[in-house]
């Protein structure tokens, strides 16, 4: 196959059905999580891909506001589910934890368990209506207030190491 060949076939445009469902399991399949297609990477929005940590903080957030909501402690949460304090703290903090402690707080707190075994990896999450939702959740919680004055200089201080040693710390 000569050059000119070669080109023509890289530049095919992919053939797919309007209906891409199967093209996105098969591509999430993948042991890595993507294929590629001309040498290219599949477009995050094909495959709905989005960080676990972003779900998994968003689990963690949901968890922690729905417990607050009913001005419950973490205590009284794991007393009310039958789980380990510990177990209701590390969930609100994204840490791993049970598959039966996720579905015995979801009931405590009235939230779907099955939503909540997705945002924690438990289950795949499919749903880009959810992935969506989870990432703006966690958007809309991050401050945009000022810094403290504590917060500037520490800020202000790392900003000269780094300068001052051209991205390398030394230490002494």
């Amino acid at each position: 196959m000569n050059t000119v060949e070669k080109n023509r076939l890289k530049n095919i445009p992919l053939a797919t059905t309007e209906d891409r469902t199967d093209f996105v399991s098969w591509s999430m399949s993948v042991p890595d999580g993507s294929i590629s297609a001309g040498w290219q990477s599949l477009h995050p929005r094909l495959a709905d891909v989005v960080p676990a940590h972003v779900l998994r903080t968003s689990g963690a957030k949901l968890v922690s506001l729905a417990r607050r909501e009913l001005n419950q402690t973490p205590d009284q949460i794991a007393i009310a589910a039958g789980v380990p304090l510990s177990e209701v703290v590390a969930l609100e903090h994204g840490d791993d934890v049970a598959a039966e402690t996720i579905s015995r707080v979801a009931g405590v707190l009235r939230l779907s368990a099955d939503v909540l075994a997705q945002l924690f990896g438990f289950t795949q999450v499919l749903d880009s209506q959810l992935i969506e939702a989870a990432t703006e959740f966690v958007v809309h919680l991050e401050p945009a207030e000022p810094l403290q004055p504590r917060e500037m200089q520490a800020l202000i201080k790392f900003r000269n190491a780094v300068q001052s040693g051209r991205g390398r710390m030394h230490v002494g």
